[in-house]
């Protein structure tokens, strides 16, 4: 078989004038290793289709080639009832995924992907010179063939192919930025401990400890940026510091406080975050992820402290938290223990009847749950949490089911007296509203969907509820 693919090759390159065989086989060779069997079914199109790849990539400058189109048997040499997306650019971590993902943002379902990595040899004007093995090339290009699961028309094959170069654009900064961004953590460390002049020494010990676990595989960096607060009285605005983006949030044009904001111009609880709360803040944007999951960023946020003692700014860092860190308990996890501990502590029973009291269980549950999210209703707080059936017990005659979710109520900045206020009870389901979410330079306390099996539940009752003494 493999005979008769390159054969049929060949004739092909023939007939349309192609000469440099030796490159065209290498890519052959690698892209019929990687054959999935929605495309191997079709075993017919494929040598056009690594003739039509070839051709594709033969000339390509710095920047990320994309094209969307639906073959034919006139161009480029085959049909196979679907449409296709081909990709050539830099070889990265991330690629496959981000691109898959952004296709299907479209509500389009990729069948089938060929995903050869290449060596490769460019001239200075970007024309194919040679394909190695990629092991023994200093240069690496990845190429991609993505076959859909339907026929788009040309405005959907526009939209497909403007979002996977946005993807691609949002993937490079990313990449080039990582070292950066890491190294970020160390003035993020550094304006936590100055944060000890007006916050208590466990807090900033807490947020150094959560900073620090970051860097040590738990985290996605995506994007770093500071905002700083000008103004004095009613003219008080917040304006992003200039030139302090990076990755996903290096082009300081896409914030929407580029220009100076008044912070009376802001909604009241949002122009509130940026004056007082937490020294270290742990949340969700509203925008999602546009590399490696489509889940809504995670977003840890740094209060710039001036001389005065007052808020002078924040430092942000966006991103996602690892595998890693979702199957880490969260009594071992910086912050969150500590949070833990406080709801521990203030935990009282919303109903007399002791076989109600499953509240109890939340030290063990919130270790094992995924998360289905959380909003703001009437200055409470409300947090979905789904926990696994060998979590709760059978209490007396009352029996829960293996999918349950709790709403855990808390007032924010609640005084003693409020305590009684925070409790735990069974209900129905998730909130129909829980994913309403602020956007990513406005960011609030609420949690957004997260995959069943995650800590983002304990991540927004530890971070998105503050309770005080």
């Amino acid at each position: 078989k493999v005979d008769d693919l390159m054969g049929e090759v060949d004739r092909l390159a023939k007939d349309r004038g192609i000469e440099d065989l030796e490159a065209l086989a290498a890519l052959a060779e690698s892209f019929a290793a990687r054959v999935p069997p929605v495309i191997e079914d079709d075993a017919a199109t494929i040598p056009a289709r690594i003739v039509s790849l070839f051709e594709f990539i033969q000339v390509r400058d710095k920047s990320s080639k994309v094209r969307v189109f639906t073959p034919t048997i006139e161009s480029p040499g085959y049909d196979c009832g679907h449409s296709v997306v081909e990709v050539c650019t830099s070889d990265s971590p991330f690629l496959l995924d981000s691109i898959t993902n952004e296709i299907e943002r479209h509500d389009v379902k990729v069948t089938g992907v060929v995903h050869p990595v290449l060596g490769v040899e460019r001239a200075a004007d970007g024309r194919l010179m040679a394909i190695r093995h990629a092991r023994h090339s200093m240069t690496r290009e990845s190429v991609e063939h993505y076959q859909l699961g339907i026929v788009l028309d040309e405005t959907a094959a526009e939209q497909v192919a403007a979002g996977v170069t946005r993807v691609l654009a949002d993937v490079r900064v990313a990449v080039a930025d990582f070292h950066q961004m890491r190294a970020k953590l160390d003035r993020m460390i550094e304006l936590t401990r100055i944060g000890g002049s007006a916050y208590s020494q466990e807090e900033v010990d807490e947020g150094v400890s959560l900073l620090e676990w970051l860097d040590d595989d738990n985290f996605v960096f995506l994007g770093y940026r500071e905002y700083r607060l000008i103004g004095e009285g009613d003219d008080r605005a917040v304006q992003v510091v200039p030139d302090t983006g990076l990755g996903i949030l290096r082009d300081d044009s896409r914030s929407t406080v580029h220009h100076p904001v008044p912070l009376r111009d802001l909604a009241p609880d949002r122009a509130t975050r940026y004056i007082e709360g937490d020294l270290v803040v742990v949340t969700k944007t509203n925008r999602r992820s546009p590399i490696h999951r489509t889940a809504k960023m995670d977003y840890v946020g740094v209060r710039i402290m001036g001389p005065d003692g007052q808020t002078a700014g924040e430092a942000r860092m966006v991103g996602l938290f690892t595998s890693k860190a979702y199957m880490q308990p969260a009594s071992e996890t910086p912050m969150l223990r500590r949070k833990l501990h406080d709801i521990r502590r203030h935990d009282v029973p919303l109903r007399e009847d002791p076989a109600e009291q499953s509240h109890r269980l939340l030290p063990s549950a919130t270790s094992r749950l995924g998360c289905s999210g959380g909003r703001h209703e009437g200055g409470i707080e409300k947090v979905h949490v789904e926990a696994d059936v060998d979590i709760i017990r059978q209490r007396g005659e009352h029996s829960i089911h293996p999918s349950i979710t709790f709403q855990l109520f808390a007032v924010h900045h609640c005084k003693p007296q409020a305590v009684d206020e925070l409790a735990l009870l069974a209900v129905d389901g998730p909130d129909p509203h829980a994913d309403r979410l602020n956007p990513i330079d406005h960011p609030t306390h609420n949690a957004g969907m997260a995959p069943h099996g995650s800590v983002e539940a304990v991540t927004q009752i530890g971070m998105g509820v503050k309770l005080e003494n």
